[in-house]
């Protein structure tokens, strides 16, 4: 499963076979959400799950501090982000923005939240997971160069480079990890 050898990248070596794309390559989605209007009551206080940046502080989010109703949804820009979708924290207050989680639940999301979903023909969302989840530090500096207000935009993180085995062995990597999520998710209910 692994090369023997390395080849030139634009990251530098890297192992023979693998490849170097971009994050939009890589997803079939990457989109933020909204917010319904918290001066109507009638949009809050529902069944429905809705993710703020500040919930990025777990690694695999099954619940959400805040619920609303199928009119909010109506009603505001928020968007559905499916369970197995990657979201990252685009804004926030001190160590927020940046960080990135796992959605293990449907959830829809505020506008400070960009969620993301792998294309499943060259990627799988727990390899992208935790491709991205390493690069807290990375989507910091690019956030603070291009804003006074230090925040990740769709459009910056589209370009990013991702580098991407063979799908052989993201198959072979789910393999092994998925029943370890599993696990983590179970213990999180």
């Amino acid at each position: 499963l692994f090369p023997d050898s390395f080849e030139e990248s634009a990251l530098g070596l890297i192992p023979k076979g693998w490849r170097v794309g971009t994050l939009s390559e890589s997803c079939q989605s990457i989109y933020s959400g909204g917010t319904p209007s918290t001066k109507n009551l009638e949009y809050w206080n529902g069944k429905i799950p809705w993710l703020s940046s500040g919930e990025t502080k777990s690694k695999f989010i099954d619940i959400t501090d805040k619920k609303i109703t199928s009119l909010g949804v109506e009603k505001s820009s928020t968007r559905l982000a499916k369970s197995g979708s990657i979201v990252i924290a685009s804004a926030g207050q001190g160590n927020t923005r940046g960080q990135t989680s796992f959605l293990v639940i449907d959830s829809y999301i505020n506008q400070s939240v960009i969620a993301l979903r792998a294309n499943p023909d060259i990627i799988s969302e727990l390899y992208l997971f935790f491709n991205l989840s390493r690069r807290y530090e990375e989507f910091r500096q690019i956030s603070d160069s291009h804003s006074s207000r230090g925040s990740l935009t769709t459009k910056l993180l589209a370009p990013l480079d991702v580098l991407t085995p063979s799908t052989k062995l993201v198959s072979v990597f789910d393999y092994i990890v998925q029943p370890i999520i599993n696990k983590i998710c179970h213990n999180l209910s």
